[in-house]
């Protein structure tokens, strides 16, 4: 998977999601059944065309509220602290390193040596690609999350004003999906962490003496 690939999948499938739940939300609502009907086969008529383009607007807005950082953010240092403790527990015999070891664990220049290393090497781009598809696949699960979660008591809460059922059995559902969302973010991180262990150990077998002069470097002027 591409970076611009990423980019883009990111933004759509919260907006996906985010339509699958307003959907059951407003139509019984503001709709009889026929009209709710009628316009979901009308949408159907563009060939999905109207639903994706719907979804990245969703998407597109969902995004500037950043509200994926609630739990994004601190996904990314999880990941970020095992390579950065891969990359200095190597060199713990080298003083200067071990030294400055807490201060090079604090910022992001130990992620920056690792982007050096993944733009000069074709086979690290390769791995790459995995890297980028399971963090979409991370932060997908982290969007239903967050989205299921704001849901539920959504929901709940036009289900006792409008008293319509379907939004009593929505937030059930959508319950299930934060329920099942957490559950398979577990083995997704445990996944993300090889995969960066995995590109460390190559720089290790392929760069290890370039990488302890980057790290020296660092060390000198932590």
């Amino acid at each position: 998977m591409s970076l611009e690939a990423l980019k883009r999948w990111r933004i759509v499938v919260p907006g996906a999601i985010l339509l699958v739940y307003l959907v059951p939300l407003f139509l019984p609502v503001i709709l009889t059944r026929a009209e709710a009907n009628t316009l979901l086969s009308s949408a159907s008529l563009f060939g999905g065309i109207a639903y994706l383009l719907i979804a990245t607007i969703l998407g597109t807005v969902y995004y500037s509220t950043r509200a994926r950082d609630l739990l994004w953010k601190g996904w990314v240092r999880k990941a970020q602290s095992n390579i950065k403790d891969k990359m200095l527990t190597a060199f713990q015999h080298d003083p200067p390193i071990r030294e400055a070891s807490p201060q090079l664990r604090q910022g992001k220049a130990l992620i920056h040596v690792l982007y050096n290393f993944l733009d000069r090497d074709t086979s690290l781009q390769q791995k790459v690609k995995n890297v980028y598809l399971n963090g979409l696949v991370a932060s997908s699960l982290i969007d239903a999350q967050i989205l299921s979660t704001f849901f539920v008591v959504v929901y709940l809460i036009a289900f006792l004003v409008f008293g319509v059922p379907l939004h009593l059995i929505a937030a059930v559902a959508a319950w299930l999906i934060l329920v099942l969302a957490s559950a398979l973010l577990v083995p997704v991180t445990k996944r993300h962490i090889e995969l960066g262990d995995d590109q460390i150990d190559y720089i290790m077998v392929h760069y290890r003496n370039e990488l302890r002069v980057k790290l020296s470097d660092l060390a000198s002027v932590s």
